[in-house]
């Protein structure tokens, strides 16, 4: 069993994260709230996970694993959360399938996650979920609201708009 204690980057790091209220963050975040350079937050981010305190979600992606969680060293947080913190600033929406699931609407699980980008990319994987990017123009983007999940505000197509795409084929 590993060792959760802190150093002193580290703490400051936990302190940093739990005052913005997220559990997920990136390199160039923890970096700035440890007060060191891309490289040494990239080596001390290793060895926290290496020590169970926090998971690497992508290259550059990191989530925090609560103490609460006791001896687990690996803990990935809601999967909308983590594919929105992904995206960075690029206009988005969950769509398709996540629409459903988000409103309450889904009738079966679904482990994948739709997102409409204004970017093309592949589909990804992002902790564990296969991530479909549906490429859609700016000028298409409409019939959305936010809604609050876990600690994160995402942007999903409105009930409206998210039957409506199940009807048609959108």
């Amino acid at each position: 069993m590993s060792s959760k204690t802190l150093g002193p980057r580290t703490a400051k790091l936990f302190t940093g994260i739990h005052e913005t209220g997220k559990t997920v963050f990136t390199l160039s975040t923890a970096a700035s709230l440890m007060g060191v350079s891309h490289g040494q937050a990239a080596s001390i981010l290793h060895a926290a996970a290496k020590r169970g305190l926090v998971t690497s979600v992508k290259r550059g992606l990191y989530n925090l694993v609560p103490f609460e969680l006791g001896a687990a060293t690996f803990h990935l947080d809601n999967r909308y959360v983590l594919v929105r913190e992904s995206l960075g600033d690029t206009s988005y929406f969950f769509s398709y399938a996540s629409a459903l699931d988000m409103h309450g609407l889904a009738t079966q699980p679904s482990f994948d996650v739709y997102v409409t980008y204004s970017v093309r990319r592949k589909t990804m994987n992002i902790g564990g979920s296969m991530t479909h990017i549906v490429y859609m123009p700016p000028s298409r983007f409409y019939g959305q609201q936010e809604l609050q999940v876990a600690d994160t505000r995402v942007t999903v197509s409105d009930i409206e708009r998210t039957l409506a795409a199940r009807t048609s084929g959108e």
